[in-house]
């Protein structure tokens, strides 16, 4: 029911009360991750199981959030549809994904071991490009960053909000692969910190272009002078050589407040 976003969670398990366990499963899955959790906590036992039992497949998921404490990541999780191992073919990926991809929306194909350790992340739009008898492991990106579970949503969004990815992967300390978060859900709750880091990167932006302005000026009072044989060419590429670092560090900073549509790869 659309009408329980509206409402306090208890409010809403109230609206919940008389319906059945697949409506009630119908209906938390049309919440917002966050919201959906807070509802089904305060069910009671024997209702939780009733309704994962209901769920279906999406059931999984309601006892994997209910694992985490509230606040945290793993309260947000969802399984990953597309995890293989690195051996695997691109063509074999395909063929397998034209199925999944009928019920659940596909960004990254996660690689893991076989411990379920992640080693890596393939684009689904990479598979495009890709031959298809190459594996995984020939054009995954290995290391990606990733979120662990217990990790507090504060912590979580200060990691991500210059990595704008959509689709983050979930994993023990160590690296096992325990699901996925999407990146606008961890923002739901809260996006004051997401703001709050941006405007520092963005306030930062007048420091660096004067850091530009100060360098140019004294390249170019160091070139009137060496023309006049006041100083000497290794001065002057000196001044220049500090020109490079400040564009570089404006460069770094706009390109971590710009928000791209969609990244392909992760890294560290």
């Amino acid at each position: 029911d659309s009408d329980l976003r509206g409402l306090d969670s208890t409010s809403a398990v109230a609206r919940l009360r008389g319906a059945s366990d697949s409506v009630t499963a119908a209906a938390l899955h049309e919440l917002p991750a966050w919201q959906a959790m807070e509802v089904f906590e305060k069910l009671s036992p024997e209702r939780r199981e009733a309704v994962i039992r209901a769920a279906g497949s999406e059931g999984a998921d309601l006892r994997l959030r209910y694992r985490y404490a509230d606040e945290s990541v793993g309260r947000l999780m969802e399984s990953a549809p597309a995890v293989f191992r690195e051996d695997v073919t691109v063509c074999t990926v395909i063929e397998v994904l034209r199925e999944v991809v009928k019920q659940r929306m596909v960004t990254y194909i996660f690689v893991v071991s076989a411990a379920d350790m992640l080693l890596g992340v393939v684009a689904f739009r990479e598979l495009v490009f890709g031959e298809t008898t190459q594996t995984l492991a020939e054009i995954m990106v290995r290391d990606p960053f990733f979120l662990t579970p217990e990790m507090p949503l504060v912590k979580a969004m200060r990691e991500v909000v210059t990595r704008h990815y959509p689709i983050y992967p979930v994993c023990e300390p160590n690296g096992h692969l325990l699901g996925m978060v999407k990146g606008a859900v961890l923002f739901e709750i809260d996006s004051a910190p997401e703001q709050a880091a941006l405007g520092s990167l963005q306030s930062m932006r007048p420091l660096r272009e004067s850091d530009i302005e100060f360098a140019r000026q004294q390249v170019a009072r160091n070139q009137t002078l060496l023309s006049d044989g006041a100083t000497t060419q290794r001065e002057v590429e000196q001044f220049e050589a500090q020109c490079r670092p400040a564009a570089a560090q404006l460069k770094a900073t706009d390109a971590r407040t710009r928000k791209p549509r969609a990244p392909s790869n992760y890294s560290r």
